[in-house]
């Protein structure tokens, strides 16, 4: 009997020694894995492309669409009411000041015809005709038009704000939509003194030399007036600039430094379509962050993918 008693309490010490050892070892496990899962991961590189500062020319400037005129235009209307008797040149034909142009026929009761000669006020030549022998014409009615000049005109109609900071003798390029391939260099000509009160618009002209002769009176294009200029200003691609939220014109960018990423603010000057100018906070050969930044905080841990 006393063996018995003794072989049930070892048992039981065997039994609760493993019960003991299990809850041990389950409580570790599960610590473990408990751990495992609140524990912040490990920081990772952040993949980004970057550029460097560069020096370069940049420019502020302003877009118009704009209508393509000759040098010069005359419009000539019939002097008296007559009838149209001929043309003595035809459109496209080359015609000197004073040239007979048009002969009317005046039809005075007491001369049946008394014919009246109209002279070209300008050297050109004749652009388009109006009138067909034969038929009548009053004191108000054009004849033909005489386009004098290699030269060709634009003109824009520029709004209030903008009309305030063009000058005459600033340059210019024209962009024709049926001559993509060339872009025309003009100059500022003349800008209005006074605004369209219906409009709000004023008007300016460019003057374009037309040296090969390919633009024509009549043709439709877009003129681009250089507002300010800066030549070896440190310029940065425009997709490098972040904002700040909370304050729309306060700008950042993001900084390569050894195997990190610096936030830091800048301060820019003209804004082009694709780039920059930076007046302060970058200096030339600085690498900055063009894509990834949103993923990006101050010191960040990056690795540049793409150097521009």
């Amino acid at each position: 009997m006393v063996t018995m008693s003794r072989r049930r309490i070892g048992i039981v010490i065997v039994v609760a020694l493993s019960i003991i050892v299990l809850t041990v070892v389950g409580v570790r496990i599960y610590t473990s894995k408990f751990s495992a899962r609140t524990r912040p991961p490990k920081s990772s590189t952040i993949p980004v492309a970057v550029a460097p500062v560069v020096m370069g020319e940049i420019r502020r400037t302003v877009t118009f669409p704009a209508d393509l005129h000759a040098q010069r235009e005359a419009t000539v209307y019939c002097p008296v009411d007559a009838r149209v008797v001929r043309y003595d040149y035809r459109e496209g034909d080359e015609v000197a000041k004073g040239r007979t142009l048009v002969v009317l026929d005046r039809e005075e009761k007491w001369n049946k015809y008394k014919p009246l000669l109209v002279e070209a006020p300008i050297s050109g030549r004749v652009a388009e005709i109006y009138l067909q022998p034969g038929e009548f014409a009053t004191s108000q009615t054009p004849l033909c038009l005489v386009i004098g000049g290699k030269a060709i005109r634009a003109l824009l109609s520029v709004p209030d704000p903008d009309l305030r900071i063009i000058r005459p003798s600033m340059e210019a390029i024209l962009s024709v939509p049926t001559i993509p391939e060339k872009d025309f260099p003009g100059t500022v000509a003349h800008v209005t003194p006074f605004i369209q009160s219906d409009t709000r618009t004023g008007q300016v002209e460019v003057v374009f030399t037309n040296d090969d002769y390919l633009l024509m009176p009549g043709m439709y294009g877009s003129v681009t007036i250089t507002i300010d200029r800066r030549e070896n200003a440190p310029i940065i691609p425009l997709t490098a600039v972040v904002y700040e939220e909370t304050d729309g014109e306060k700008a950042y960018v993001f900084v390569i430094d050894g195997d990190r990423a610096q936030k830091r603010d800048i301060d820019l000057g003209i804004l082009e379509d694709k780039r920059a100018e930076v007046t302060g906070g970058l200096r030339e050969g600085e690498r900055v962050v063009t894509i990834g930044k949103e993923n990006l905080s101050d010191a960040s841990p990056v690795v540049v993918v793409e150097d521009r």
